[in-house]
């Protein structure tokens, strides 16, 4: 199977019949860069099987069309750069602390917009609300998430994988190369060093011009996103939404760490024979996170941060949803009217996922309760979590 990053880039020009990668020579020298180092480690370093090479071939050459589409529709439609994106709201911090459940909890209300994975990952043309549900690459993009193993029971059982799920929005940076799910899902340590040497503000300009497509003929009230990833890159995240909204969910980062691990061996072993090095995969979770929400709470003591932030505990929000709801439209100054809390309340009592035990233990990937505390003591002390007790 030929991966060649300039034979897919040749092949998703002849696909669409366009030939104009970029807006500007860095914008486009950049995605260039990236695609190839991640053309490169897909070949050489991610070690995938036959039926993972396809879905890797699937999801490149998916990306390098909706690129082009994307640059076009911007001279099609020059009125989408004037979209206004106004007071986002961005969930973010911990993993598997609860900003998936309050994503949905949230996307209740008809005035939150939540993009779904199809739509973040082929854009363009901007989608309409006459036949959204219906929209052709709905399709398109189940069968490459299938392709990729993300719709295997030990993968889903985790997280839901979805064409129309509403998904992580770290996948509107992946017309640029830049999203967090791919190095996740493959190994791939050449393209996480090209990686780090690009300016990731053009990743979060990227996300913006995006959002403008998919709110162009698909408007709501306010966008609701979510990454947990985002907590590292605060500074870029405000400097590109100045007037973002965030939420940060919190919990005891012991009950956390395990179930991170076991998601991302789920997915490479979802696309790879090889036997992968679990514990180094959780210590390696272990110090970034740790490493990032301290720098999160430096950020946070600048002048003129703090304002943008409500915090939420992960105890609190599964004790009583609503409350926590309530607390956020009232942070936010958000009308939150009888008929929107009688629609996440008949949610809730449909959807209890959030209950489920976690079958992983941090023992499972050589780490202890103890250690775990003692890397996030700083982070722990700070908002004052406490060890949680129990199994979930």
């Amino acid at each position: 199977m030929n991966l060649d990053p300039d034979r897919l880039l040749a092949q998703a020009e002849a696909a669409t019949g366009l030939a104009d990668w970029g807006g500007d020579d860095y914008f486009e020298d950049a995605f260039r860069k990236l695609f190839r180092a991640m053309s490169f480690s897909v070949v050489n370093e991610a070690r995938l099987h036959e039926q993972g090479l396809l879905g890797a071939q699937l999801r490149l050459q998916a990306m390098a069309e909706a690129r082009l589409q994307f640059i076009d529709d911007r001279k099609r439609w020059p009125q989408i750069a004037a979209e206004a994106i106004a007071r986002p709201i961005f969930i973010l911090g911990l993993p598997r602390a609860g900003s998936t459940f309050l994503h949905s909890l949230m996307g209740q209300d008809p005035a939150n917009r939540s993009p779904q994975t199809w739509e973040m990952m082929l854009p363009s043309p901007p989608p309409e609300w006459n036949g959204y549900e219906s929209d052709s690459r709905i399709a398109r993009v189940q069968s490459i998430l299938r392709a990729m193993g993300l719709e295997r029971p030990e993968v889903t059982v985790l997280h839901p994988f979805g064409a129309r799920q509403p998904e992580e929005c770290h996948l509107l940076m992946e017309l640029m190369a830049l999203g967090d799910n791919l190095p996740g899902l493959w190994r791939m340590p050449a393209f996480n060093k090209v990686r780090a040497g690009i300016d990731l503000r053009l990743g979060y300009r990227l996300h913006r011009m995006v959002l403008q497509n998919l709110q162009y003929r698909c408007r709501g009230e306010r966008w609701v996103l979510k990454n947990p990833g985002h907590v590292f890159y605060l500074e870029h995240l405000l400097a590109v939404y100045p007037d973002a909204r965030i939420i940060q969910t919190h919990r005891d980062p012991a009950k956390v760490i395990a179930s991170v691990t076991a998601l991302l061996l789920a997915m490479r072993q979802a696309n790879s024979n090889e036997v992968f090095a679990a514990e180094k995969i959780a210590l390696g979770n272990l110090r970034a996170f740790a490493a990032g929400l301290e720098k999160a709470i430096e950020f946070r003591q600048q002048p003129g941060i703090e304002e943008h932030f409500h915090d939420v505990d992960f105890r609190r929000l599964i004790a009583d949803p609503m409350a926590t709801v309530r607390q956020i439209y009232r942070c936010f100054e958000l009308t939150l009217g009888a008929d929107i809390e009688a629609r996440m309340r008949g949610w809730l009592a449909s959807n209890d996922s959030h209950q489920a035990k976690s079958k992983f233990t941090l023992g499972q990937y050589g780490l202890d309760e103890a250690g775990v505390h003692r890397q996030f003591a700083a982070y722990m002390t700070h908002y004052g979590i406490l060890p949680e007790t129990g199994t979930r």
